[in-house]
């Protein structure tokens, strides 16, 4: 439901749909024991309610330890959408933070909703850096305090799927490191 989206994640995912060719799998995740503030405590938990796709198959830590920690804990911290790489598996992730439908708890976490996505092959410079946001500047201070001149073209230089699947701080090295190979 749309309405469990804030303002700023439904502005990123319209951005990110211009980078995204597939959805393969989904899995829903329940997020219970947030505090007052809706913040992660040492008793909140992550249980999984749904999944579909290429998701069925796969095995989740979750499913051991229900303790909500690492990058879906920092997620629901932030409440930002996450696009990345799972840690174990190394896929392409999309990862929504969803706020409560009911009225009382408004603005509060209840769901991450954990997508395996493909990206299109082909994307054009300009759409890769809408797609970015924030993390753009990011990567052009990072390679601009190499002593390296900044031209957005650099960009062209890193795969689509590394690009959004990697740190602002490893994508800067790697187009840092590239252009030294190139000197």
């Amino acid at each position: 439901n749309i309405s469990q989206l804030t303002t700023i994640n439904i502005l990123v995912l319209k951005n990110l749909q211009e980078i995204i060719s597939e959805i393969q799998g989904m899995t829903l995740y329940d997020i219970k024991g947030l505090n007052l503030l809706g913040e992660p405590t040492d008793e909140t938990t992550i249980e999984v309610v749904k999944r579909e796709g290429t998701s069925m198959s796969m095995i989740s830590r979750v499913d051991k330890d229900r303790r909500l920690k690492g990058s879906k804990r920092t997620i629901v911290q932030r409440g930002n959408v996450y696009v990345g790489k799972g840690r174990k598996d190394n896929r392409s992730i999309l990862c929504i933070p969803l706020v409560s439908a009911v009225l009382s708890r408004a603005n509060r976490i209840e769901y991450l909703m954990l997508l395996h996505i493909n990206f299109k092959e082909s994307v054009s410079l300009s759409a890769r850096i809408k797609a970015l946001g924030g993390k753009y500047e990011h990567i052009k201070n990072i390679v601009l305090e190499s002593s390296v001149s900044w031209s957005d073209t650099l960009l062209e230089q890193v795969e689509i799927s590394e690009l959004f699947g990697r740190s602002a701080e490893k994508i800067g090295e790697f187009i840092v490191s590239g252009i030294g190979r190139k000197a």
